[in-house]
């Protein structure tokens, strides 16, 4: 976007989230904590969790650069539009400590994310962000590649789970499908076609 077009908010807003990055990367909490708004609120939509407040979102920093003691943040994208900042971002970093409750395993991660934050007068008011947390699992071999599931062993794997996940609710279907078949094929629908269904005598 070109520097020119922005408002002075947008231009003060993009200073904010461009001086929050160096913080990231030192690992200061008190630092990133600094530019956020007291009421601070993040929505982790992947894993359907908000946090709120400073002493929250302050724990969930402490905990994630523990997981990843080496980590980076690499911004790719920044777009601003009235108090509205968008950002697209890559984190680096070794699996050293329990990450999402996953024990360490010494790998390293490349997480992909974006976030839709809303400023206020200057501050980082509310962050809602969206993390590839299936490219997560993959690197950390808990999660097949999704190609596997177009594989005829993947499929099938797909299907023992769905019923391990919830037996009672897939017999249920298959129960209802039959029913289904069964009722179109006495009702003279397509199992046998009009012409084929029986006709009454006269």
């Amino acid at each position: 976007m070109d520097a020119l077009t922005l408002t002075p908010t947008e231009r003060r807003n993009l200073d904010t989230m461009a001086a929050v990055v160096p913080q990231w990367n030192r690992h200061d909490v008190a630092g990133i904590l600094a530019h956020y708004d007291d009421r601070i609120t993040w929505h982790d939509v992947a894993r359907g969790r908000t946090l709120r407040g400073k002493q929250q979102v302050g724990d969930y920093l402490r905990g994630l650069f523990a997981a990843l003691p080496d980590l980076r943040l690499d911004l790719t994208t920044r777009l601003p539009h009235g108090d509205d900042v968008a950002e697209e971002y890559t984190i680096t970093g070794t699996h050293l400590g329990s990450l999402f409750g996953i024990p360490p395993t010494g790998r390293t991660l490349r997480i992909r994310a974006v976030s839709f934050v809303r400023m206020r007068d200057g501050r980082l008011a509310e962050d809602t962000f969206y993390v590839d947390l299936a490219g997560v699992l993959g690197q950390l071999g808990l999660f097949p590649p999704l190609d596997l599931a177009e594989t005829r062993w993947g499929r099938a794997g797909l299907r023992v789970a769905v019923l391990l996940r919830s037996p009672r609710r897939v017999l249920a279907t298959r129960r209802a499908r039959r029913r289904g078949r069964a009722g179109r094929a006495w009702s003279g629908g397509s199992a046998l076609g009009e012409a084929d269904a029986p006709r009454p005598p006269g």
